[in-house]
C-alpha cells in the first residue's frame, strides 16, 4: 500500500513548474504497482506554529475569496485533516488506484 500527500491541480502536462512536478510524481507513484495506492490532492495545508510569510498570506487570502464564495475547491485545509484520511485509507482494506481530490479528502 502506499499514500501520497500531492497537491490540487497536480498534472503532468501543467504549465505550471510545482503542478507538473506533483503531476509527474503522482503517475511514476502509480506505476509502481502496489495493491492499493491513493493519492490526496489537497488544496493549501493549514499547518499550527507556520512562520512562512508566503503560506500565511495565502491561507489569509484563501479564505477571503471563499468566504465570498470564490475558489472553494482551494479551501485550505487542516495538517490533521489530511493525516487522518491517510489513516483512514490505509486501514480501509480498499485496493486499486484511487485519486482523491480535495473536495473528497474529508470524507475519505
Amino acid at each position: 500500500m502506499y499514500v501520497l500527500v500531492s497537491s490540487v491541480g497536480a498534472n503532468s502536462k501543467s504549465k505550471v513548474f510545482y503542478t507538473k512536478m506533483k503531476g509527474a510524481l503522482d503517475d511514476a507513484v502509480q506505476k509502481l504497482g502496489f495493491p492499493a495506492c491513493f493519492i490526496l490532492q489537497p488544496p493549501s495545508l493549514i499547518r499550527k506554529g507556520s512562520d512562512r510569510f508566503g503560506e500565511k498570506v495565502g491561507v489569509w487570502a484563501l479564505k477571503a475569496f471563499n468566504a465570498i464564495g470564490l475558489m472553494r475547491q482551494y479551501t485550505p485545509m487542516p495538517t490533521e485533516a489530511v493525516a487522518a484520511a491517510m489513516i483512514r485509507l490505509a486501514k480501509s482494506g480498499r485496493h486499486g488506484v484511487e485519486i482523491i481530490n480535495s473536495q473528497e479528502i474529508l470524507k475519505a
